[in-house]
């Protein structure tokens, strides 16, 4: 099983390394974080994040707790936003707080 693997699962580009073990740590303290914000399998949870480690824990969070990803181009308007809000229903958006 991967919860227990200290190999590495993600290499960065400044050289360091994400093991098994950590990311899926990770990922479930995240789906547990969703989970205890209320949110139930099926909801949708959108996501306006960069490219990065933390933007694949997220997904795999909401995999885990059986929500769905709607992941969100960083470049949208607040208009694009909107409109993906809406017609997705989604319950939380999670974004960089630059796109706040």
């Amino acid at each position: 099983m991967h919860s227990t693997n200290d190999d590495a699962f993600l290499y960065l580009i400044n050289g360091q390394t994400i093991t098994y073990r950590n990311f899926l740590a990770n990922s479930r303290r995240i789906a547990n974080t969703l989970v205890a914000l209320g949110l139930k399998p099926g909801d949708c949870v959108a996501i306006q994040v960069e490219k990065s480690p933390e933007m694949l824990n997220i997904y795999a969070a909401c995999a885990q707790a059986g929500l769905v990803c709607l992941p969100l181009n960083p470049t949208y308007t607040v208009d694009e936003i909107k409109y993906f809000i809406e017609d997705s229903g989604s319950q939380l958006m999670i974004c960089d707080e630059r796109n706040e």
